[in-house]
């Protein structure tokens, strides 16, 4: 795991620069005991002893043990070959030291660290001096009290690094875990998502942090991926209610044009049996070429293509539409409101703009009683461009408003006049509409019938021309 490599890594490093710092602090006092020692070579009793009496020129003729009465040091005096002539051991008499190795030392007055002849004896400062016989007189301090402040340094020394990394260790540890435990939330989210539940969020404390800009990253991709999955069921969803209301409304009329046929085939073959029925054919067969046509509609526009981007000019599409639908039906009264001050141009497709147009009438058309008055208006407003169409019919309660855009949902309003129509027409508005960047709104008259508002974002403004048609 990364947290137990982290607090292994951690702790070894600290580890390591502990060690470091021991050696070095023991090597610093080591150094500094020595030069203590050696200043007694200098300053000291021992230097005096050393300057009035080892250098002394009769030095050959004295006895070793005569220099040093107070037993400070060991001297050791040594033949032209090396043979120890006298020797005076430092320590008490009931417990003398061992002698220093001083056989081989040089006889220049350079202090040396030597050891003992012995083995478990103690390491010694000695400095070598010649005699006046070709011998040499070796003066010795023990360095036994500088080991044993040295070995007590390092006991200590170990003690502490063993407290100190222990310590270390913990606290890296709660540190380490207390660092982690965000991505512990996380993971235990992905845990959760992966069985299923996608509204799950990781908790984002410190926003700023590595941490809490890996889980802002993460949830902003669990949104994502949500609206993908949503888009996704829903769009299975739609696409199975689709096909099931779709088969269910062919099949009426493909039922109707069975049944006339197996009419024919029993034997009604006179002539106003035959004219009734292939007339009866004809509008199943003109209901389901509507249905069809809608249908791939719709199909179009839940591709989320891009609709054509060119401008149109709102009022003369809805002109042209109650003009179309005047003709069409001549039980209802159609007006027509455009805003003339202000330009109603939108961008778009203008046979979609006007396929929204057709339907909204036709809706009203299927929907009202013959003499209902039907009111096209479009204007301009902060930048938008709205169509309004109300009619003065029976209206639709609220609950119906809600399903009202709804495909394949037929309005229960009353005296529906046609019956015509799968309840695709508002649904084809609204895709349509939505795809142009425009909002659609369902509501009530003031005269008690429908108010559909359409609200577009309005286009550019066309340039003033000249007499002659040329851009000023």
């Amino acid at each position: 795991m990364i947290r137990r490599r982290l607090v292994v890594g951690v702790t070894l490093v600290v580890a390591l620069a502990i060690g470091l710092g021991s050696w070095l602090t023991v090597r610093a006092l080591e150094g500094r005991l020595i030069d203590n020692v050696d200043e007694q070579f200098v300053s000291g009793d021992l230097g005096t002893d050393i300057r009035e009496r080892l250098l002394d020129r009769r030095i050959g003729q004295r006895s070793a043990d005569v220099v040093d009465e107070r037993r400070q040091a060991a001297y050791v005096q040594y033949s032209s070959d090396k043979q120890v002539t006298r020797s005076v051991a430092a320590g008490t008499v009931a417990d003398p030291q061992p002698l220093p190795a001083g056989a081989g030392l040089a006889a220049d007055g350079t202090v040396s660290t030597i050891g003992s002849v012995d083995d478990g004896g103690p390491r010694y400062r000695a400095v070598a001096l010649a005699t006046s016989d070709g011998g040499s007189v070796v003066v010795a301090l023990s360095l036994a009290d500088v080991d044993d402040t040295l070995r007590e340094a390092r006991r200590i020394q170990l003690f502490v690094g063993i407290g100190a990394i222990g310590v270390v260790g913990v606290l890296c540890l709660i540190l380490i875990r207390r660092a982690f435990s965000p991505i512990d939330g996380m993971i235990a989210t992905a845990g959760r998502i992966a069985d299923g539940d996608l509204a799950e969020r990781t908790d984002v404390q410190d926003a700023e942090s590595e941490v809490g800009r890996l889980g802002t990253a993460l949830n902003r991709m669990l949104d994502r991926i949500e609206s993908a999955v949503a888009e996704k069921t829903g769009s299975e969803e739609r696409m199975r209610r689709f096909v099931a209301d779709a088969s269910h409304d062919l099949r009426t009329p493909l039922t109707s044009v069975r049944g006339y046929a197996d009419l024919y085939r029993q034997g009604a073959d006179d002539p106003e049996s035959v004219a009734l029925g292939m007339e009866r054919i004809e509008a199943e067969a003109t209901r389901m070429s509507r249905l069809v046509d809608d249908l791939m509609t719709l199909a179009r526009l839940d591709q989320r293509r891009e609709p054509a981007s060119a401008p149109v000019a709102l009022g003369h599409t809805a002109g042209e539409a109650v003009d179309a639908i005047r003709v069409a039906d001549g039980a209802r009264v159609y007006d027509l409101d455009v805003e003339v001050d202000t330009p109603t141009i939108v961008m778009g497709d203008a046979d979609q703009l006007r396929q929204v147009l057709d339907n909204l009438l036709a809706n009203a058309r299927s929907h009202t009683p013959p003499g209902t008055e039907v009111l096209v208006r479009v204007h301009t407003d902060e930048g938008s461009v709205l169509v309004d169409v109300t009619d003065d019919g029976p209206g639709i309660s609220p609950e119906d408003r809600t399903k009202a855009f709804d495909r394949f949902w037929r309005s229960t309003r009353a005296d529906e006049s046609t019956g015509e129509g799968a309840g695709l027409g508002l649904s084809i508005v609204q895709s349509i509409v939505q795809a142009h960047g425009g909002e659609v709104h369902l509501g009530a008259a003031a005269s008690g019938g429908v108010h559909l508002s359409l609200r577009f974002p309005a286009g550019p403004t066309p340039r003033p021309t000249d007499d002659h048609g040329v851009s000023k």
